[in-house]
């Protein structure tokens, strides 16, 4: 195992992002270590507990898998934070106020249910990720 987590910090030390795969109780404090620490579900339940990632099926090619949906969770945040702040730049200025002077006015219930479909727009494009297929 100290091989193992030494092995780790070398390549973290070089500036790598370290993913380390393991099934045993040997592999838990490189598990730890790593930057990703992935189990396979079928190995020693410490492993299974310190790692990141659990593979439910045997194999490797969950680890493709769930690189792609981490890719595609993280798009669909930067989304979702893009439309939020979207919202409170433009709507929220807007619904205080700020533009009376120029004409530009909102009334409170419409900004309420501009804000309603604000966060209806961020919820309903989180759930697009229950039905991407990552095969």
């Amino acid at each position: 195992p100290e091989d193992k987590v030494k092995l780790v910090r070398e390549k973290q030390s070089t500036g790598n992002v370290v993913v380390m795969v393991g099934d045993g109780v040997n592999d838990a404090i490189a598990l730890v270590a790593a930057d990703v620490g992935i189990a396979v579900a079928r190995g020693a339940n410490l492993a299974t507990e310190v790692a990141d990632i659990v593979l439910l099926k045997p194999g490797l090619r969950g680890i493709s898998r769930a690189i792609r949906l981490s890719n595609r969770t993280r798009n669909i945040i930067l989304q979702n934070i893009f439309w939020a702040f979207l919202y409170n730049v433009t709507l929220i200025p807007i619904a205080a106020g700020c533009f009376v002077s120029v004409g530009i006015e909102i009334q409170p219930r419409m900004a309420a249910g501009a804000m309603a479909c604000s966060s209806l727009i961020v919820v309903f494009n989180s759930l697009r990720l229950r039905v991407i297929a990552i095969a």
